[in-house]
């Protein structure tokens, strides 16, 4: 399934935060709610059940990353903390 996850979108914005692209750190809800807008998965749900494809709920995963760090959508800021570089 190639549907769009939230938790990847939060991804990318713990990374702006790390890196100061974000004049504020915003709080963890508020950046759900940015990743799930900017993810349209209610979008993609409608759009897949009118072609009959199984949808499942987007809920935030946790993955190893290629850097060997655990990526945990629960917590999108810790993974950008828990490096020694950052802004």
């Amino acid at each position: 399934m190639n549907a769009p996850l939230p938790s990847e979108g939060l991804w990318f914005l713990s990374q702006y935060c790390r890196w100061g692209l974000l004049k504020t750190i915003p709080d963890r809800a508020y950046m759900a709610h940015i990743a799930e807008a900017v993810s349209q998965t209610a979008h993609y749900r409608a759009a897949a059940s009118s072609l009959g494809l199984r949808t499942e709920p987007s809920e935030p995963h946790t993955s190893v990353l290629m850097d060997g760090r655990a990526w945990d959508g629960k917590d999108a800021l810790a993974y950008a903390e828990s490096f020694a570089i950052r802004v």
